[in-house]
């Protein structure tokens, strides 16, 4: 999952540094007349926004980001804004930029990000497009992060408007497209990439014209508060560990060890202050943003011989899915495993078990992880299931053979 996060980051700092050069092209302020930008506005998984003149309806295996989570990824330029209207001129000191709206791809590097200049431009509309033009030629003389720069032709109709456009390629061979349309004092921009440049032509031909129905009509900006439902890691009493959210409660072994907060802070990745209370922090989500790492809330083993362990995680699904596929993420997930235990120098074999399993009321999928080495054989057992807008992964196993069927039966149904 990491690889995606690392896409996703070159995105957003490519579209940083192609926007340096028109800043820096000598665009002035021009303080009379002025104007404010309107916030896009999400409508379930249709994005609409009345100032670029577009609507977007997101495919169902992508998802969104939310304000908090899209400031995080840029740390600079992307405050987040959560009011319709934007005032640009009245913050001290103004913002280089704003991103009003990120969306992309589960399984892949696809994605859109929609961003306004916020500094009124007051040169002819042809000279911005030569600044343009001089700012790639620059950016491809000093880096080999951008090649192959192409202006488009002619502008090309987007929604209700036309926009200017250049592909180019970010390192290493990702396509992309810069469309920009200048309109009352402002620059507006949407920046697509793909594995493709068929792909790229397939998710332009997805913007069309605002819906008359969803003009006017106020939807939703997505925050961590309105957008992300409570989530409980669990508790414990004794050695009974008791999960809400999930309605799943897990009778541990007595001689077993159980993580403390501090254990499930480092699995996950993050300072133990982030875990403070039983309900999942929006501020411990925005850490682990771009889905690139789960939530660490239970954890046990037996440190006797058979080193067996439980553990369970939690992730968010992806934010607007409608279709998150669920099994091809496990054959994701259990071939990330396999490849990282090949690197560290073990045999590895990933199996699927078909069907699902029944544990505390929910149905799992399941597969499995076998590595071995010469004298040393281990296995994980990776279950998954969807509850509460929550993504949860259930690992057990052993460094040496168990018997699975003596640790489900420790699982059991809580009735809220």
């Amino acid at each position: 999952m990491k690889e995606k996060a690392i896409i996703c980051t070159v995105l957003l700092f490519a579209l940083s540094l192609i926007i340096l050069p028109i800043y820096f092209f000598g665009f002035t302020d021009n303080t009379s007349n002025r104007i404010y930008a309107s916030r896009g506005t999400w409508h379930g998984h249709i994005y609409v926004n009345e100032f670029m003149g577009f609507q977007f309806e997101m495919p169902p295996t992508w998802f969104k980001y939310t304000e908090e989570e899209l400031a995080n990824i840029l740390n600079v330029g992307g405050a987040m804004i959560s009011e319709r209207e934007i005032d640009f001129y009245n913050q001290d000191p103004p913002p280089f930029y704003f991103n009003d709206m990120y969306t992309r791809a589960f399984f892949s590097g696809d994605g859109v990000l929609v961003a306004s200049n916020p500094i009124p431009l007051v040169v002819e509309q042809n000279g911005e497009i030569e600044n343009l033009q001089a700012g790639m030629v620059q950016l491809s003389e000093l880096s080999n992060v951008f090649q192959h720069f192409q202006m488009g032709d002619s502008p090309r109709r987007l929604g209700e408007n036309y926009w200017y456009y250049m592909t180019y390629e970010v390192f290493p061979n990702r396509p992309q497209i810069y469309l920009i349309n200048f309109y009352d004092g402002f620059r507006r921009a949407i920046t697509i990439t793909a594995d493709s440049f068929k792909e790229i032509e397939d998710i332009l031909n997805i913007f069309t014209e605002i819906d008359p129905q969803l003009k006017g009509i106020e939807g939703i900006i997505p925050t961590m508060e309105n957008s992300v439902p409570a989530v409980s890691r669990g508790t414990w009493d004794g050695h009974i560990y008791t999960n809400p959210t999930l309605g799943l409660r897990f009778t541990a072994p007595s001689h077993y060890y159980i993580f403390s907060d501090d254990d499930n802070a480092r699995a996950t990745g993050v300072p133990p202050s982030f875990f403070d209370g039983e309900f999942i922090s929006n501020d411990l989500w925005v850490e682990v943003n771009q889905l690139a790492h789960s939530v660490s809330c239970m954890g046990v083993r037996d440190d006797d011989a058979m080193h067996v362990f439980v553990n369970l995680f939690v992730q968010r699904v992806p934010l607007g899915s409608r279709d998150f596929p669920l099994h091809k993420y496990l054959q994701v997930s259990l071939e990330h495993q396999r490849s990282v235990h090949e690197q560290n120098g073990f045999g590895t074999q990933v199996i699927e078990v078909p069907g699902t399993f029944k544990i505390s009321g929910h149905q799992w999928q399941m597969g499995r992880v076998a590595i071995s080495a010469p004298g040393f054989h281990a296995r994980t057992d990776v279950f998954m299931t969807i509850a509460e807008n929550s993504i949860w992964f259930l690992a057990i196993g052993s460094s040496n053979d168990y018997d699975l069927q003596e640790i489900l039966p420790r699982f059991s149904t809580v009735t809220p």
